[in-house]
């Protein structure tokens, strides 16, 4: 499977590093990501992740958001075909599809957040550009 991330010139970076995508994609269960053939880190602002799986393409856009956020986006695109929700590309989850998916996948969010915790690399804020010092 491909991993690939779009370059950015400015403003923040991906919420997501290509190591922390394989961790998600390792949690979930097998049958979720069947026929994934392509990850593409996209270059705008998140949280927004959508399966496309005739082309066997998911795409996630995580620039300037949560960690929780941009999990729950990602964990629900996968996981909305398995609760028969439907066309969650052209419209967002209506609110009682949103809520089937957050119980369906809080326990792996949780999973996945205190692993992320554990690796000490992430910081639950969105990111926020090092500026240089003028001297």
């Amino acid at each position: 499977m491909r991993i690939h991330a779009d370059k950015i010139d400015d403003g923040p970076s991906h919420g997501l590093s290509k190591g922390e995508v394989r961790l998600i994609l390792a949690a979930v269960p097998a049958e979720w990501v069947e026929g994934l053939k392509e990850v593409r880190l996209a270059n705008g602002p998140g949280p927004r992740a959508y399966m496309f799986h005739s082309d066997g393409r998911l795409t996630i856009y995580s620039r300037g958001v949560t960690e929780r956020q941009i999990l729950r986006e990602v964990l629900s695109a996968l996981a909305a075909p398995f609760l028969n929700i439907k066309n969650v590309v052209s419209r967002g989850p209506s609110g009682p599809e949103q809520r089937r998916l957050d119980r369906f996948i809080q326990p792996i969010l949780d999973q996945l957040l205190t692993e992320l915790a554990e690796m000490g690399k992430r910081n639950p804020q969105p990111h926020t550009p090092l500026l240089p010092a003028r001297f």
